[in-house]
Order: structure tokens, then C-alpha cells, then sequence
């Protein structure tokens, strides 16, 4: 396995590990953007369509038409379970509580997507620094950008973004 295949699903593998951690963990109460969407943050776009963290998934969902496949990751008890939407070009979770889902994460696989200020897979590094300015935690790799409970994070190899990932982190 090339060394580049390694570390993109070696950060898949973490940020898994991390979700099912912080997926069953209490909601703070307060938290507006659970069911209202957000107002600040990051946002994917692909064809036509911007996808925020902690909308509502519904309206999402309609828009993006069929995906190719879609599968319960684990149910929490209580009525709380995390979905995965596959889609050709990016997958998609949600988290289910009752009868709300809400967009919780979303992972890029190709230069199909891209940011809400157009940074898409092959993006130069100096490209990301330029729209988003200093990351908020650079990391062997990569470039992490927080803004309230989102985090954007940049797997560049060579001076190349290799990866896109949005998550929604909870508590």
C-alpha cells in the first residue's frame, strides 16, 4: 500500500474512532445549532447543493437524490443511531435522535466537491493557507481549521490537498 493510501486510512480510521466516541456522548443542552442548522462554520458544495453541518438532513438528503448505499453505523440506545449516506463522490453521516437527523460529518473522496470558498481535492497548500488563513492545528499532513463545533480538515501531501473533511464535534 503506497505511503499516501496509509495515511489517508489512517486518519479515516481515527476520525471513525473519534465519532463513536463522541456519538453517544451526552448533547449540551442549549445547543441551537442542533436542530437549526448553523450560521457559522463550513460548508461542502456539489452540484448545486451546500451541505452544513447540523441542518437538518431531510431537505439535504431530497436534494442529493439516491445514494449509492446507506447503512445504520451503530444505534446509541434511546433512539439515537448515526447513518452513513455513500455517494460517488463523498459520504455523508448523519446523527438520528428520535425523529431529528442532522448532518454530522461529511468526508470528500474526489475534486467533485468542494469548500465553500472553492478549494476542492488538488487544491495547493498555499491555496487553503490563502482562503482560510493559519490553521488552527497543523498536523503532520494536514491543516485543521475550527470554527465553533466544525472542524475542516485538509490532508495535503507534496504541497497537494489529498483529502477533504468536515466534522461536527459534540460533547
Amino acid at each position: 500500500m503506497k505511503k499516501t493510501a496509509k495515511r489517508i486510512l489512517a486518519m479515516i480510521l481515527m476520525l471513525l474512532l473519534a465519532m463513536s466516541v463522541m456519538a453517544c456522548g451526552k448533547k449540551e443542552s442549549g445547543d441551537e445549532n442542533e436542530t437549526k442548522g448553523t450560521q457559522k462554520g463550513f460548508a461542502i458544495q456539489i452540484d448545486g447543493v451546500t451541505i452544513r453541518l447540523g441542518e437538518q438532513a431531510e431537505k439535504t438528503l431530497t436534494a442529493l437524490r439516491t445514494p449509492l448505499s446507506q447503512n445504520e453505523l451503530f444505534d446509541c440506545g434511546a433512539g439515537n443511531s448515526r447513518m452513513l449516506y455513500r455517494y460517488a463522490s463523498f459520504d455523508l453521516y448523519t446523527m438520528k435522535s428520535g425523529e431529528t437527523e442532522v448532518i454530522d460529518q461529511i468526508e470528500v473522496k474526489d475534486d467533485f466537491c468542494e469548500t465553500e470558498k472553492g478549494l476542492c481535492i488538488g487544491a495547493e497548500e498555499s491555496a487553503v493557507v490563502a482562503a482560510y488563513g493559519e490553521a488552527t492545528r497543523k498536523g503532520e499532513g494536514s491543516l485543521t481549521y475550527v470554527s465553533g463545533n466544525q472542524e475542516l480538515t485538509f490532508d495535503v501531501e507534496n504541497g497537494q490537498v489529498v483529502g477533504i473533511g468536515l466534522l461536527r464535534v459534540t460533547q
